[in-house]
């Protein structure tokens, strides 16, 4: 369960690091996939939840792409 919660949060964090990144150039991502009008926010709460799950899981786990703390 650890290992699985580990890699949830470095997929969040990934994904929501390439949302805030499109969405400098006016591609907004969130919206495509269906937050609709929390797609402003969305990117920002998804990569803090992201965070916190990698710091909640610590150093005995490892995700999919490998230790991160």
């Amino acid at each position: 369960m650890c290992e699985i919660l580990h890699s949830l949060g470095q997929l969040l964090i990934i994904y929501f690091i390439i949302d805030i990144f499109l969405s400098r150039f006016g591609f907004d991502l969130s919206r495509k996939i269906g937050f609709g009008k929390f797609s402003y926010i969305a990117p920002y709460v998804g990569f803090g939840i992201g965070l916190f799950l990698i710091l909640k899981t610590g150093d005995q786990c490892s995700g999919i792409l490998g230790k991160w703390n």
